[in-house]
């Protein structure tokens, strides 16, 4: 029994987890990468993109290791890529094809109409996933597995959502050789996560639709024990060199007594640099202790926005400035690595205001500022407030349930015909907001007092790109070597395979 896992540069800790099931149950995993050239991003060029899709190059590929089961994990954002390549892949063989992930759990009556689908995984895979290829390698398909949807004989079988993993650890460690072995570039970042389910429902994050989802199903907040992810991380460190962890849980140290565990035994086995995620909340000093004590010296905070009304009425966050100014000195006074997210483009607020209230990092500079676009997914509180208030239509509302890919600053403005006006000018103000942690204050007070953004062209990438190259915190340069090693080794090596492959078709004859 064979099963292939198509991705793209994303990273998936689920897809490593069901490997390592998968793979301990003796059935043969493999991974292919899409390295996604000059459409990852960071770097987008049209013309080169088309020169080094790599779509033929990865459907050729799979089709000679001949896999029982293709499984895409698939994000909204990358619905359309995943359909592509299930498309051309459905072309050329004829097998089975699994879609999971965040995009078919949170719409799977859209998912499983898609021609190119045959079934779709809602929620936790390990399980599901041993089950299904058990009952292929018996060599016929078991329908009534829990988690899983089924297209049979022109009928779909829409089977239950099973209990949620309550102990984690009882999970083989995650499969991390899969990545490392298909791209190096994988083993520039290791990531890994402390536990499943985050305390808090805001808005725009995915958990407010999955707190509702599996509300009948156990505990949705599970942590793995201290000694479970201290004996994964020095397995890794020690196959693969590691020098700097990444803990991309949405909350990192939310249990004070799990914390204090945690920093004494990773303080003692470990003791190498990590990064972590917080909200502001939980940003207390004996926290920002225990992490400061056991190697943390990067901390990624989400700010959002400094105006309480919007925080409140969008965002479902109840946290004060205040509280958030305190989190943002204590991590500061400790000489942490901070590097603050926050979302712009929110309906109802002006450019003006938008500028106005984050003039607070005029005072309080953080290491780096992240701004992003508010992004608008399936069944997302803030999505269903939008729509519900008219702010988005429900043309565009379709578009974000099918995973259309919309990339204009402000799609289907309500402000009508000035809407393409008012795209420019946020973009304008948007590049007033990523210099703040660039220039000196009083230069961003300046510019802003006279609204010299105004005269900005509205081309953002030049901006990205400075800060790319000129940015030294952790993140950035973790990021930069990974970049550079993707591009380095698919230009290289699989550029000349790719082509090889294709005069061996006799194009080049």
């Amino acid at each position: 029994m064979k099963i292939a896992f198509v991705v793209n540069i994303i990273q998936s800790l689920g897809i490593e987890y069901m490997s390592a099931i998968l793979k301990k149950a003796g059935y043969d995993v493999r991974l292919f990468v899409d390295p996604q050239l000059f459409n990852d991003g960071t770097f987008y060029f049209k013309k080169l993109e088309k020169i080094f899709d790599f779509s033929d190059w990865i459907v050729r590929e799979i089709k000679n290791y001949n896999p029982d089961l293709i499984g895409f994990s698939v994000l909204t954002d990358y619905y359309e890529w995943a359909s592509k390549l299930a498309g051309m892949l459905k072309a050329s063989m004829d097998v089975q094809i699994i879609f999971g992930g965040m995009h078919p759990t949170i719409v799977p009556e859209l998912v499983i109409k898609n021609k190119f689908v045959d079934m779709i995984c809602i929620g936790e895979g390990e399980y599901p996933m041993l089950e299904l290829a058990a009952s292929m390698a018996k060599g016929k398909i078991d329908y009534s597995i829990k988690n899983l949807w089924f297209k049979k004989n022109g009928t779909i079988i829409r089977n239950d959502i099973r209990p949620l993993i309550e102990n984690l650890d009882s999970l083989p460690l995650p499969d991390k050789d899969l990545y490392c072995m298909a791209s190096p570039h994988f083993r520039i970042h290791y990531y890994i996560t402390t536990g499943r389910g985050c305390p808090h429902m805001c808005s725009y994050c995915c958990n407010s639709y999955l707190h509702k989802l599996f509300r009948s199903k156990g505990k949705f907040v599970r942590l793995r024990s201290p000694k479970n992810i201290l004996r994964e991380i020095e397995y890794i460190v020690g196959k693969y060199g590691k020098k700097f962890i990444f803990f991309v849980d949405e909350n990192f140290g939310m249990n004070l007594d799990w914390l204090k565990r945690f920093a004494e035994l990773y303080k003692k086995q470990i003791n190498i640099p990590y990064a972590a995620v917080m909200h502001p909340a939980d940003v207390i000093q004996e926290k920002i202790g225990y992490l400061k004590d056991s190697g943390c010296s990067f901390i990624n905070l989400g700010v959002q926005a400094w105006d309480e009304n919007i925080r409140e009425k969008w965002f479902n966050r109840r946290v004060s400035n205040e509280t958030m100014k305190k989190a943002i000195r204590l991590i500061q006074d400790n000489k942490i690595e901070l590097m603050v997210d926050n979302i712009i483009d929110i309906p109802g607020q002006s450019i003006e205001d938008l500028i106005k209230s984050n003039m607070v990092y005029v005072r309080v500079r953080p290491k780096r500022l992240q701004f992003f676009r508010l992004r608008y997914f399936p069944k997302h509180g803030i999505t269903l407030k939008a729509r519900e208030e008219g702010w988005i239509t429900d043309s565009f509302y379709e578009n974000v349930l099918q995973g259309k890919d919309y990339k204009r600053f402000l799609i289907e403005s309500p402000l009508g015909g000035a809407g393409e006006k008012q795209n420019l000018r946020f973009i304008q103000a948007h590049k007033l907001l990523l210099l703040m942690d660039m220039v000196p204050a009083v230069v961003i007070e300046f510019l802003a007092a006279r609204k010299f953004y105004r005269f900005f062209s509205g081309n953002m990438f030049m901006i990205y790109m400075l800060r790319r190259l000129f940015y030294s915190d952790t993140e950035v340069h973790m990021t930069r070597k990974s970049i550079l090693v993707r591009y380095a080794y698919f230009m290289k090596d699989k550029i000349i395979a790719k082509f090889r492959g294709v005069c061996e078709n006799s194009v080049c004859q």
